[in-house]
């Protein structure tokens, strides 16, 4: 089994931007396809033009085919789940 790691960035509290190559296939490509993790568009400047257009269209089988987090009626990203907004009777 081949593995690659490749690090592009380190951001805030040692927050390591990379890419992760497994028998070459990238595994944030699989992840988006299978509907397990949500395409962060505030990071897309950190990723190659080729990676973006991966990215996006892996996101779009996984919405087109309700998987992982698209079954969801109402899906919620990551940062907006992490953060909600709160009512004024909270």
């Amino acid at each position: 089994m081949g593995l690659d790691c490749f690090f592009i960035k380190i951001r805030f509290y040692c927050h390591k931007i990379g890419k992760l190559i497994v028998d070459d296939r990238d595994i944030k490509t699989e992840q988006i396809r299978c509907g397990l993790a949500w395409l962060s568009k505030a990071h897309q400047r950190e990723q190659s033009p080729e990676d973006r257009q991966y990215y996006a269209s892996a996101e779009q089988v996984a919405s087109v085919r309700l998987l992982g987090l698209w079954h969801d009626i109402a899906p919620a990203a990551p940062w907006v789940w992490r953060h909600p907004v709160k009512t004024a009777l909270e």
